[in-house]
C-alpha cells in the first residue's frame, strides 16, 4: 500500500484542520501534505485494508519548518505506537520506517500534528507493505535526506498474450522506478494481496480479460486502500 496524504479520501482530516492541505514542497513527485493546527492536535486517519496476524513495514517522508518547541507530532497504526506525541526539532525531508509491525485487521493509521504557522510539518510518500515476518519491532530509521521515494510498478494486461516490453522499459526508465513486473489478466484476475505490495498498478488491455468486472473490482479496492492506479486502453 502507498499513497500521498492529502485532504480527500482516503484520508480523513479532523480536530483542528486549520492550515492544513496539500501543497508543493514534496520530497518527490509533486505534491506533499502540510499541516500546521495551532489550537489543538490535527489528526490524519485512514483504515487501512490490513490482515490480523500480518507484519507489515510502515513508512514516510517526515519533514518539520517548527523550530520553536512548540509543535508536536505522532504516528500509530492499529493502536501501536509508532512515533510518541512529542515536541519535535527542525529537520528537513526524513525516512521513517518501522519494520514487521502487526496492527491487526483494517488497522487505522494515524497522524497527529500540532505546530506554529507560519511553520508547518510536511508529509508524503506513506508506505504500508507487507513485511517479512519475524519479531514486531516497531523501530524509527532516519535515512538521509534527498534520497527519492522509491516505486514499485506492476503492469496488469491483457494483450493476446504478449507482454507490452516496450510500456514496461519505458517505466523502467522512469526516475526512482525500481521494480516493473508484468501480470497477465488474460489468463487470471489478480487479487487484491497481489496487488498491494505495489505503488502503482498499470492496467494495460490490448483485448478482453480474464474477468472485465472483477478486474475493475480489484483495481477500485486497491485504489480504496491508497494505491495509484493507471489505466489505458489500446
Amino acid at each position: 500500500m502507498d499513497s500521498r496524504p492529502g485532504d480527500l479520501p482516503p484520508w480523513t482530516d479532523t480536530g483542528d484542520t486549520s492550515f492544513t492541505g496539500v501543497d508543493g514542497n514534496p520530497h518527490s513527485g509533486t505534491s506533499a501534505l502540510f499541516s500546521g493546527p495551532s489550537t489543538s492536535d490535527g489528526f490524519h486517519d485512514q483504515i487501512l485494508p490490513t490482515a490480523d496476524g500480518t507484519a507489515y513495514d510502515v513508512s514516510f517522508w517526515l519533514e518539520n519548518d517548527d523550530s520553536s518547541g512548540s509543535n508536536r507530532f505522532g504516528a500509530s497504526i492499529g493502536g501501536i505506537i509508532l512515533v510518541p506525541e512529542a515536541a519535535q526539532s527542525a529537520f528537513g525531508y526524513t525516512q521513517f520506517t518501522f519494520t514487521n509491525v502487526t496492527p491487526g485487521a483494517n488497522a487505522d493509521l494515524q497522524f497527529i500534528f500540532s505546530t506554529r504557522p507560519p511553520s508547518f510539518i510536511w508529509m508524503t510518500c506513506v508506505s504500508l507493505p507487507a513485511g517479512g515476518g519475524g519479531t514486531p519491532s516497531p523501530t524509527p530509521t532516519a535515512t538521509p535526506t534527498g534520497t527519492p521515494c522509491q516505486f514499485n510498478v506492476l503492469i496488469v494486461y491483457s494483450d493476446l498474450k504478449v507482454q507490452p516490453v516496450t510500456l514496461h522499459d519505458q517505466i523502467a526508465a522512469e526516475p526512482d522506478v525500481v521494480t516493473v513486473d508484468y501480470f497477465d489478466a488474460q489468463a487470471s484476475t489478480p487479487t487484491l494481496a497481489q496487488l498491494q505490495p505495489y505503488n502503482i498498478v498499470v492496467s494495460f488491455s490490448n483485448s478482453s480479460y480474464a474477468d472485465a468486472v472483477g478486474m475493475g473490482n480489484v483495481l477500485a479496492d486497491y485504489a480504496d486502500a491508497g494505491g495509484t492506479v493507471v489505466a489505458f486502453k489500446l
